[in-house]
């Protein structure tokens, strides 16, 4: 059993996504997420407090849901993320961005 994964309502601990390190970032932040998941319902952005996780903040991006017509406004790009894209894309809207390629 391994210590640092959250544990369910039936006291058992929690598993990785499939394929998910066990260590880094994405497993960390999928922890933290997981923990917040209460009653059912998924954690929204009131569950966070960003005092709690200074670590994963330039790892996140924010956005704002637009209803009429639906668009996604990217409201926080964190320092990790420009850094690797090589620009803040921070008040743009996700149709306003080129598509991007991933590289094999």
């Amino acid at each position: 059993m391994q210590p640092d994964l959250p544990i369910d309502e039936e006291g058992s601990q929690t598993a990785l996504l499939p394929g998910m390190p066990e260590a880094g970032v994405h497993a960390e932040l999928y922890r933290l997420w997981h923990s917040k998941c209460r009653d059912g319902r998924l954690p929204g952005r009131r569950d966070f407090d960003p005092l709690e996780m200074p670590q994963l903040l330039p790892h996140l991006t924010l956005f704002d849901v637009e209803r009429d017509p639906l668009r996604f406004r990217i409201r926080l790009v964190g320092t990790a993320i420009v850094a690797a894209m090589g620009r803040d894309t921070t008040g743009l809207y996700l149709d306003q961005l080129e598509r991007i390629e991933s590289v094999a």
